[in-house]
């Protein structure tokens, strides 16, 4: 297939600039690794995952014969590694979301550290993905449906029989540029709050705002936030209450009144005043501008308003995350072109 210089110039930079920051997430290979020797290194696959989607290229057969085509253009930018064959690209596939979960938050950190990201206001939001298959055939037989996936409901579309990514993002001031800073992807009926307690140390630093939507309401979750703060600092944990019917109404349990529950009930007081003060309604109002509408950009550059591409939980934890990483490699490309803004349509548009 022909190529032309001018054509190449942005994925040969975006493909340099994600290999450097792959290498330094990917696990360095001991001397003698136990089980099968590992020939092809994460950070290869994680990239050439990465031009798979860059390129549109949804099924991974699609993915594999677009590098067997170009293998020599991208040659001189792998320091001479071999390519894996197709079956060997199809099983490492289901595995190199390992290794891209951790580099979405180290390009996440560096953007702060860079300047270019203002971490000390964060949101997190669960967005809802259809699976693919139809999920009523699912009583009669397994073929066409991803039982892996699980049932959501999503104020927009209802039931849906699919996978919520779950992401965290900066929610600067407005005209900022929003960064992901951790994602993950899940079942569709795994709770937004289970899965936020286990990415809480993936918060940066200079973090002192959190944004969260009812569906995080949970004292524990709160106070593991707002403790996760660093020496000196404090952590403000901002979230609507789920309303319960049962609130004002006197307890039959005789430690109904314990020093410990009054404690909870203090802090969980102290969150509501914060919240509902005018300077707490002035952070919240960011949610609206930036986690939400992320996702949906996301979605529309890669293809992921109707469904997922992959049946099967791990391939769309590959693609899924494959996708933000993407995203924030394009928000890296912008900066170092001095155009600090989200605008990267143009720059896909152009691969």
């Amino acid at each position: 297939m022909s190529w032309r210089a001018t054509e190449g110039t942005a994925l040969l930079a975006l493909v340099r600039d994600a290999i450097g920051l792959l290498k330094q997430v990917s696990p360095r290979p001991s001397a003698r690794p136990p089980g099968r020797p590992v020939v092809y290194p994460d950070w290869l696959l994680a990239a050439m995952i990465l031009v798979g989607l860059l390129k549109k290229k949804k099924a991974k057969s699609a993915q594999w014969e677009y590098w067997r085509q170009h293998q020599r253009l991208f040659q001189t930018l792998f320091a001479n590694e071999s390519f894996p064959g197709k079956s060997c690209y199809s099983d490492r596939y289901r595995k190199a979301h390992r290794v891209l979960q951790k580099v979405i938050v180290h390009v996440g950190r560096d953007a702060v550290k860079r300047k270019w990201a203002d971490a000390r206001c964060v949101a997190a939001d669960k967005s809802l993905v259809r699976a693919r298959g139809n999920p009523k055939h699912r009583q009669r037989s397994s073929k066409g449906v991803d039982l892996q996936a699980g049932w959501a409901k999503s104020p927009h579309h209802g039931w849906v029989w699919g996978y919520g990514v779950h992401m965290i993002a900066t929610a600067p001031k407005p005209g900022e540029v929003v960064w992901p800073l951790a994602a993950s992807l899940e079942p569709g009926h795994h709770s937004e709050s289970a899965v936020l307690r286990g990415s809480i140390d993936r918060f940066p630093s200079e973090v002192r705002y959190g944004l969260f939507d009812a569906g995080f309401d949970s004292n524990a979750l709160a106070e593991q936030f707002e403790d996760s703060a660093p020496a000196r600092s404090r952590r403000r944990f901002l979230c609507p209450e789920i309303p319960r019917p049962n609130v004002g109404k006197p307890r039959k349990n005789k430690h109904s009144c314990s020093r410990e529950r009054r404690y909870h009930a203090q802090r969980r007081q102290e969150r509501r005043c914060f919240r509902t003060s005018p300077w707490g309604k002035k952070l919240y109002r960011r949610r609206k501008v930036t986690i939400e509408p992320l996702h949906e950009r996301i979605k529309t550059l890669f293809d992921l308003h109707h469904r997922v591409w992959h049946f099967g939980l791990d391939n769309n934890r590959t693609q899924a995350l494959a996708s933000i990483f993407a995203y924030q490699l394009l928000l890296r490309h912008n900066h170092k072109k001095g155009n600090r803004t989200a605008c990267v349509a143009s720059i896909t548009h152009g691969l």
